[in-house]
C-alpha cells in the first residue's frame, strides 16, 4: 500500500510543511487572487474609457472624470 497509518511511505511529518509555512502560502496565494482581480478591473476601466474615447471624443471622458471625483468630495490632505 502508498499509504501507511495515513501518511505516504517514506513520508514523516518532519517532510510535512510546517503550519506558519502553509499559513504564509496561503496568504500568498490570497494576495495573488487579489493582484488578479485588481488588475483586471484596471484594463476593464481602460476599455471603457477608450471605447467612451473613441465613440464621443476627450470632452466625455473629462466630463466624466470630473463627476467622479465631485461625487467622492473633498480629497483629506
Amino acid at each position: 500500500s502508498a499509504i501507511e497509518g495515513g501518511s505516504p511511505r517514506g513520508c514523516s511529518t518532519k517532510d510535512r510543511p510546517a503550519p506558519r509555512l502553509t499559513a504564509t502560502r496561503e496568504r500568498s496565494i490570497q494576495r495573488s487572487d487579489e493582484q488578479r482581480n485588481l488588475y483586471k478591473a484596471l484594463v476593464e476601466a481602460y476599455e471603457a474609457d477608450k471605447n467612451i474615447l473613441d465613440t464621443y471624443g476627450e470632452s466625455t471622458i473629462l466630463k466624466r472624470r470630473r463627476e467622479d471625483d465631485d461625487q467622492e468630495g473633498p480629497s483629506a490632505g
